[in-house]
């Protein structure tokens, strides 16, 4: 047997596994401007990190916040299990009358509108304006 197919048949090597592994990472970080919480994920939102996400946004509303902003812009990628995350917390909030408010590129807006979401969370392209309206 050739050596590519060798190489083939063990799998990635450790750099190519590796580079694999960091696309799958995810920071959440947790804010607050003008006394809203402000939930800034940093990275793809995906079936792989989708449960950081998750979690982090049940500990915002689990300490009684009502008005919640998410800052998307910072997400390259966001598949259905991003939006069913999102979905999970609009339930959540709808019970003690709280919202959530997201910041977005153009990109990510589009999944929420193609997905009919946004008619559930108010779009915004920048943080001031998210602000202003939560």
């Amino acid at each position: 047997m050739s050596e590519d197919v060798l190489s083939a048949m063990r799998g990635p090597s450790d750099e190519a596994q590796a580079a694999a592994e960091n696309r799958h990472e995810l920071e959440v970080h947790v804010d607050r401007e003008d006394g809203i919480l402000v939930v800034t994920p940093v990275g793809e939102i995906d079936i792989v990190t989708g449960g950081l996400f998750l979690e982090a946004l049940i500990a915002a509303i689990s300490t009684g916040e009502t008005r919640l902003i998410v800052d998307l812009r910072q997400v390259p990628f966001m598949d259905s299990t991003g939006l069913a995350i999102f979905l999970s917390a609009h339930r959540a909030l709808r019970t003690v009358d709280g919202q959530l408010h997201v910041v977005a590129t153009p990109a990510i807006a589009e999944v929420f509108e193609l997905a009919w979401m946004d008619k559930f969370f108010p779009l915004h392209a920048d943080l001031a304006a998210a602000v202003r309206s939560a």
